[in-house]
This record gives C-alpha cells, sequence and structure tokens, in this order.
C-alpha cells in the first residue's frame, strides 16, 4: 500500500490523461490483479483519487470493466491492458477513449467489445474530464472486430459503479482534509471560522458524507469478494455522486472567494462531480426495481 500512496501523490497536480496514464502504468496498475479482492481494489481507487479524480475515475472504469468480463469468463487479448466503456446502457459518452484500444458498449441486453478504430466517436467540450462521445453507436462499421456478452447492464456496470464510488469518497476525504486545515487557519473576527456555526456545519456535512459512504461501500465490496450480488450499488453511486456535488459546494463556500476560483482543487472536484452525476443519470423507468427488504 505504501507504493500506492507514493504514485498518488506523484500524480498530484497531472492534469493531462496521457501522463497520470504512464504513471499508473510504472505501477503496474492498469491490470486488475487475479489474486486481489474487491475491498483491496477498492481501497486502492480511493487512495489514487485523493490526489488525482481523473486518474481514480480511469482506473475505476478501467479495472469495473475488466472484473465485469472476468466474472462471465470472458477474456479481452492477453496484450490489452486497458478497456473503457459508457456508463450507462445505450450512453453516448466514454471517457478517456484516447487512453485505450478496446472499449465496451453497454446496451440494453448485451456488452459488445470492440476496438476502438471500428466506431466514431469526437471529442466533447467537458470542462475538466476527457469525454467522447460516441456519434454511430448502433451501425459499428459492417467489418469491425467485436464480441458480445449477453448479460444484465446493471450487473456489468454494479462492479463499476462501486469503484466509481471508491474515486468519489477518495477525492471527499481529502476535500475534508483541506476544508478542516483552512477553517483552522483562516481567522475570522479574531478567531478560527471553524468556531462559527455555519462553517462547522458544513465541515460536519462532508464528514459525515464521507464516513457513511466508507461504510456503505467497504460493506458492499466485502459481500461481493463472498459472492453475492452488488446490483444495488447503481442506486447507491447515483446518491453517492448527487451527495458529492453538494458537499463539495459546501467546501467552495468554507473556501468563500478563493473557493469560486476555477484552477482550484475544490472548484475544479466541483466540476468533475457535476458531470459524473450527469453521466450516470439513468432514465428511471429503465431502472431494475430492487427486491424490497
Amino acid at each position: 500500500m505504501f507504493e500506492v500512496e507514493k504514485i498518488a501523490r506523484g500524480l498530484e497536480g497531472i492534469e493531462n490523461s496521457e501522463d497520470f496514464f504512464h504513471e499508473l502504468e510504472k505501477l503496474e496498475l492498469l491490470y486488475l490483479p487475479q489474486d486481489i479482492q474487491l475491498h483491496e481494489a477498492i481501497k486502492i481507487v480511493e487512495i489514487i483519487s485523493r490526489k488525482n479524480f481523473p486518474a481514480g475515475l480511469f482506473l475505476s472504469i478501467n479495472w469495473g470493466n475488466q472484473m465485469s468480463l472476468r466474472e462471465n469468463n470472458e477474456k479481452t487479448h492477453d496484450s490489452e491492458r486497458v478497456i473503457l466503456s459508457n456508463l450507462k446502457p445505450n450512453g453516448r459518452i466514454v471517457p478517456f477513449i484516447n487512453i485505450t484500444q478496446k472499449i465496451a458498449i453497454i446496451g440494453e441486453k448485451s456488452v459488445k467489445i470492440v476496438e476502438k478504430h471500428e466506431i466514431n466517436f469526437r471529442k466533447i467540450n467537458s470542462l475538466s474530464l476527457e469525454l467522447y462521445e460516441i456519434e454511430d453507436k448502433k451501425n459499428i462499421k459492417p467489418r469491425a472486430d467485436f464480441y458480445e456478452v449477453t448479460i444484465n447492464p446493471y450487473t456489468y456496470l454494479s462492479n463499476i459503479y462501486l469503484f466509481i464510488s471508491s474515486a468519489i469518497l477518495g477525492r471527499m476525504k481529502e476535500i475534508l482534509k483541506m476544508s478542516f486545515k483552512y477553517s483552522n487557519e483562516r481567522i475570522q473576527g479574531g478567531k478560527p471560522i471553524i468556531s462559527y456555526f455555519a462553517v462547522k456545519e458544513k465541515i460536519f456535512k462532508i464528514l459525515e458524507f464521507t464516513e457513511v459512504v466508507d461504510l456503505a461501500i467497504s460493506e458492499i465490496a466485502k459481500a461481493k469478494d463472498k459472492s453475492k450480488s452488488i446490483l444495488k450499488i447503481v442506486y447507491l453511486t447515483k446518491h453517492i455522486a448527487r451527495e458529492s456535488v453538494i458537499c463539495s459546494s459546501e467546501s467552495i463556500q468554507i473556501f468563500g472567494g478563493y473557493g469560486y476560483m476555477k484552477d482550484f482543487k475544490v472548484e475544479k472536484f466541483f466540476r468533475e462531480t457535476e458531470t459524473i452525476k450527469n453521466l450516470l443519470e439513468l432514465e428511471k423507468q429503465n431502472l431494475p426495481i430492487p427486491e424490497m427488504l
């Protein structure tokens, strides 16, 4: 774990995805280790996301796809280290296409594994995350090299969503740390601003979020390690994404005018989580209804 923390610190401040890709490659984190358990894997994603959320998100999608394919006894080519995907059934947006060769296109009843050069896509304006839109998803080129996995899309996505939840958690822990440090150091009216109820309430709101999410995804990962279904992670991740937008907004307010600067870490994460929230928005009529407890 020490090496993971070291590489996470090395990722801090890296904006270009190709740069953090090479750093992850040095640590040999592009392949999901065969013997790793899910609760261990999400912790690695969390640690990396504390310093570089896009890198954690990239690893979340890559490892989530690898795990879902592994669970269905599907193998990509041995030379393939990276496989990315859209983040909802029939979704057209795929993050980080520039650093992958294979794409898992998740549909309503199946997942098609295709070569990147066999589909049409374009980069879209996505503020701080690198997003690409598949322009011709339904009509893959006639000679495309692909194979298809028949699977419930939410079962497939559940692994990806759990990793994404962990990535969000990691970044929120870092934001909590930054907010707590600043509110203790910033003096207003002769005392630290954390002494004021309004600021303290915001700190506790972020703290509550991180504690609850940490416990929830840890227990889900441990259950998944015992081969139990985690389909409900679809709902949990949507909730986590929404709440992370609110909590990062609270942190921006703690930092005052400084927090609203476009190049400030908290404001940047606010935009990133807003983007993720929108990417995860699923049509409610198509969502699976979980069994009542």
